[in-house]
């Protein structure tokens, strides 16, 4: 045998080694390529649930590894109950919303085609009452799914905590909390929030005045009278001599005449609680001229004792709204009226007394009105 080409053919292997080797990685890679895998939904169901159900993914590439799966609903992330490569089986997360479901596996996401719908099983609240109040007065609030535990309802006037002093599943007794302002109220129950539509509306109370005991008459035709001005408990006479200034009838808010069924003042018998404004419509001769305001009456209580009466019984018990509030009424002794003034002030008129026959009357009152 003759090894006088073995030079050559050492050359010659020299030479084509490197590119086989390329040629051969290259070959990997393409294989390898070829096999990448990738993480696919392929369909959920239910299409609809509520938190905590069990929502069963199926797809492709999941991790058998229940931890090896981050699953969302949303922006929400889900419990994974159990795994497989081609299923997942999820529990609905609180905070979770109706979007599609998210599945990562080894840092790659992927998004469900169709969307997931959370059915809403929170608390919800339909309306609440009173709509406005003071620190420390009682609000009811009304819709579904509240829990009968209160320690289980968390009540919120805007970023303030309030106390829940009963409840059930449909109805929330609570107090409104120091520090809380004008704001929306939210109810969460087992970490599901429901706000109001509505802002909860929180007041200052106003104080009482002393009672006043107060005489007012109308005489001669309507030729003289008096006038109240509750605000700064003062009684102003009116006749063909004097009457009150024009800023002194802005005041006014209380007037006193009589009247016959049709409004008339001729013959007239019926001792009345006459808006001032009212009045001058009726063509008294001594009306408050152009500056005279709104007042509306409202027969209450004969039995009220405005004694025991508290700037909360005033504020929230008088309510002329529905159209109960009257420009005049027909007044008698032993009689309890509410009143509310054109600048919204609220207070009670006790009659004591009426006097006098036709129209010569006069009336004993005592009047009990908020402090502005």
């Amino acid at each position: 045998m003759k090894f006088s080409n073995y030079p050559r053919l050492r050359k010659t292997i020299s030479a084509v080694l490197p590119v086989v080797a390329i040629l051969f990685f290259a070959a990997c890679s393409e294989d390898e390529s070829a096999t990448e895998v990738y993480t696919k939904i392929n369909e959920f169901y239910p299409p609809s649930a509520e938190v905590g159900a069990i929502v069963t993914i199926n797809g492709e590439n999941f991790s058998s590894s229940e931890t090896g799966n981050s699953v969302k609903f949303g922006e929400a992330e889900a419990d994974v109950k159990s795994a497989s490569t081609n299923q997942l089986k999820v529990e609905v997360p609180k905070g979770a919303t109706s979007a599609k479901i998210s599945v990562t596996v080894k840092g790659t996401t992927v998004k469900s085609i169709n969307t997931f719908n959370l059915i809403y099983n929170g608390p919800s609240i339909s309306l609440f009452h009173p709509e406005k109040g003071p620190i420390g007065s009682g609000v009811t609030i009304e819709g579904t799914n509240f829990s009968e535990e209160p320690s289980e309802n968390t009540v919120m006037f805007g970023e303030v905590q309030a106390k829940v002093l009963k409840s059930n599943e449909k109805e929330l007794k609570v107090i409104v909390p120091e520090n809380a302002i004008t704001s929306k109220l939210s109810v969460t129950v087992d970490g599901e929030t429901w706000a109001s539509e509505d802002d909860f509306e929180v007041i200052e109370i106003s104080q009482l005045n002393e009672i006043q005991t107060v005489y007012l008459y109308n005489l001669a035709d309507n030729e003289s009278s008096s006038f109240y001005n509750s605000t700064l408990q003062t009684t102003y006479v009116n006749n063909l001599f004097e009457g009150p200034s024009a800023e002194e009838q802005q005041q006014v808010d209380i007037s006193f005449g009589v009247l016959d069924n049709d409004n008339a003042q001729a013959g007239n018998v019926y001792p009345n609680f006459i808006s001032p404004k009212l009045r001058v419509a009726l063509g008294f001769d001594n009306d408050l001229g152009i500056n005279a305001t709104e007042t509306t009456f409202k027969e209450e209580d004969p039995d009220l004792d405005l004694e025991l009466v508290t700037p909360d019984d005033l504020e929230f018990n008088v309510d002329h709204s529905g159209g109960t509030g009257l420009t005049k009424i027909s007044i008698a002794g032993d009689k309890v009226y509410s009143f509310i003034n054109a600048a919204g002030v609220k207070g009670y008129i006790e009659v004591v007394e009426v006097n006098g026959a036709d129209d010569y009357k006069y009336v004993e009152l005592k009047i009990l009105v908020q402090k502005k």
